[in-house]
């Protein structure tokens, strides 16, 4: 009788080993998962950041062209002008010269 009580009883403990390591296992198996899912998250807000930052980027070239596009306007206004003044002075001389 003893012996067969030992024996119930070690199959027991061995069973209840074999729970507890399964357990273990998809503990385990759960944090790597949930590891992944963070990982996920966190290249999807990886991306988001990129996205904003070009954005940023490509705001910001824009309001670059549009600077360079005035000082071009204000560059050829100035050439104009002084086309104008070069123009003004050359006829003053022929006027000059026919008196």
């Amino acid at each position: 009788m003893q012996e067969e009580e030992q024996k119930e009883l070690q199959e027991v403990q061995e069973h209840q080993e074999e729970l507890q390591e399964e357990e273990k296992k998809e503990q385990q198996e759960e944090e790597e998962c949930q590891e992944e899912q963070d990982m996920e998250e966190h290249q999807e807000e990886l991306q988001e950041d990129k996205k904003k930052e070009q954005q940023e980027e490509d705001d910001h070239q824009e309001e670059l062209q549009e600077e360079e596009k005035k000082e071009q306007q204000k560059v050829e206004e100035h050439q104009e002008e002084l086309q104008e003044e070069e123009k003004q002075e050359q006829q003053e001389e022929e006027e000059c010269q026919e008196e």
